[in-house]
This record gives structure tokens, sequence and C-alpha cells, in this order.
């Protein structure tokens, strides 16, 4: 079973609080009820936002956790969207004020009820959807997640007409891509200017297999 992570692990960095008064939204957080290769759930959340920095709320953005288990898969992600729910509606200090969820941005057919059933299992939460793209066929063993989207999925008409129905509705988009697809997002962006866009990871510089390095070409790109 997974396990918190320790204080001694915690304690490997400790950084000072640079303006303690600054009111602040954690944009982007995680929470994982256990069972994978980590546990990380309100608890947990609420020592690191009380840790000396004033955090008076935060985001949640997906990352396949409480999915369901049964019925058709573009709403198996909704069981997510429920447990976020379920953890801010516990929480008498209400920390967690938004939801990212993930939605198929490509699957027209049922991208309506996909985004209806998000709706009502968030509670009034749902701020926006992250679909990642990130794409990069590394070898077996370089990297735990990531890099498994279609190729060229930014360009796809059906992608970017699911990105353009959040700008009608309302929503942000999160993106999870490499570095190196930086000038694709930036494209999409440029073809879907009604829908805010939020860049996640700064690009995800990368420097593992043949981008091992490379560090300053890449940041210079």
């Amino acid at each position: 079973m997974a396990q918190p992570a320790t204080p001694e692990w915690y304690e490997q960095v400790s950084e000072d609080v640079v303006d303690p008064n600054q009111r602040i939204i954690d944009p982007h957080h995680h929470l994982w009820p256990g069972g994978g290769y980590v546990t990380y759930g309100l608890d947990e959340l609420k020592a690191d936002v009380h840790s000396g920095h004033r955090v008076e709320h935060t985001v949640f953005v997906q990352c396949h956790a409480s999915y369901r288990t049964d019925g058709p898969s573009y709403l198996m992600p909704v069981g997510e969207t429920e447990f976020v729910a379920q953890t801010a509606a516990g929480d008498p200090e209400h920390l967690i004020a938004g939801i990212v969820a993930r939605i198929d941005l490509a699957d027209t057919e049922h991208l309506d009820e996909a985004f209806e059933a998000h709706l009502e299992a968030s509670d009034g939460l749902l701020r926006g959807i992250r679909d990642a793209a990130a794409s990069e066929p590394f070898p077996d063993g370089i990297m735990l997640a990531g890099g498994r989207g279609a190729a060229g999925r930014y360009g796809d008409p059906a992608f970017r007409a699911g990105v353009a129905g959040l700008g009608r509705r309302g929503l942000a988009y999160d993106a999870w891509h490499f570095h190196h697809q930086n000038r694709e997002f930036a494209a999409l962006a440029r073809a879907v200017p009604d829908t805010t866009m939020v860049l996640d990871h700064f690009g995800t510089p990368l420097g593992a297999g043949v981008y091992a390095g490379h560090r300053e070409e890449i940041f210079d790109q």
C-alpha cells in the first residue's frame, strides 16, 4: 500500500518564506487517495500550505486519481471530480476552491455529456479541463508518467474544437506537454484565442534520453 511522504523526506529541502503576508491561491496540486505509488490527501496538503506562506485557496488539477472502474470510458474521469468535490465539501476551511478535470477534448461524440457529468459532480468547483498532449516516445523506464499523448494533437481540428468549447463554457484549458511542443501550443493558442490557457510545468523541459546534456540549448529555446 502506498504511504505518505515521511517528515524526513520533506526535511531534505528547507526554503525561507519570502513574503508571509502575500495572499496566495495555489493554482496546481494533486491528491492521491492511496493504492498507487504515493498517498497525498487533504492532511498532507494542509501541512504544506500552512507551512509559512499565506495560501488561502488551492486548485486541484487532474492526475488520474479515483477514476471510475466501470461504465463508459469517457465518464471514468468523473470519479476523480467526485472524489475531490467530496474532499473539499468535508473541509471546514474550504481550502480547495477549484477543480481542473480530465476530458478527451477530441471526443466530439461524447463531449457535451462529459462536460455535464463533471459539472454535476464538481459541486460548483469546475474551473477548467486538462487533456494532456505530452508526446515523446521515451524508452521504457526513463519516466514514470507522461509522453504517451498522440503526436500532433494540438493541430487536430477536433481537439481544437473541444478547446474552443471550453471558452464558450467559461472554462480554462490546462496544457501539459514537453518543451519541443511549445510552438505547437502557441499555434493552438492563436487558433483558439477566446479560451483562457494555462501552461503547466513551464512546458516541461526535458533532460533525459536524447535531451540529456542539452540543458542550456533547451532553456535558450
